[in-house]
């Protein structure tokens, strides 16, 4: 009796590592396609982003700087629009760049949960599996960038934030400099 007990055991536990070998191999072919994907991304759309993000980021430079020039009473609405059309294009460079940004964490996180499942107690095969696995995600990078010069993430954003006050502040002297020499 107690032979058939482990007999079953053994089989349950051998058709579960069945289907859980199948399980990674799946998810290692589905994680194949990411890095490509991104790779695809970057060749065909990487010189659209690096243009795309100069003209927002010299565009809310010139609307901010705009829109911080000394205001006059008829300028009031006008103010408003430029206000409005600021964040419209902040808005854009948040969408692209939380999409780029949460693709890459996603892909990141990956390799923490993989040495999980290394820790865990499974079949030496799967264990092996896994390790391979782990490797391949080490030698992989998942990240959009714009036409290499720069990665596409929320690290971005803030030094692009630096610039643009920077920008401003000296656009804003020159100004009032000039008006104070005529």
């Amino acid at each position: 009796m107690r032979g058939r007990q482990n007999l079953q055991h053994s089989n349950q536990s051998h058709r579960q590592d069945g289907r859980s070998s199948t399980k990674i191999k799946s998810f290692m072919n589905a994680y194949q396609t990411l890095p490509d994907a991104v790779g695809q991304a970057n060749a065909f759309y990487s010189d659209v982003l690096l243009s795309l993000i100069f003209c927002k980021f010299v565009t809310v430079t010139v609307l901010l700087f705009v829109f911080f020039s000394p205001v006059t009473s008829e300028r009031r609405i006008s103010n408003i629009f430029i206000g409005i059309w600021t964040l419209c294009n902040i808005c854009y460079l948040l969408l692209i760049v939380s999409s780029s940004s949460d693709v890459t964490q996603a892909a990141e996180e990956t390799a923490p949960i993989i040495c999980k499942l290394i820790n865990e107690d499974l079949d030496q095969g799967l264990k092996q599996q896994l390790e391979s696995f782990l490797m391949q995600i080490a030698t992989q990078n998942v990240v959009f960038s714009a036409r290499d010069f720069f990665q596409i993430n929320r690290r971005m954003l803030t030094t692009m934030a630096a610039t643009v006050t920077t920008n401003l502040v000296i656009l804003i002297q020159f100004n009032t400099q000039s008006k104070n020499d005529n």
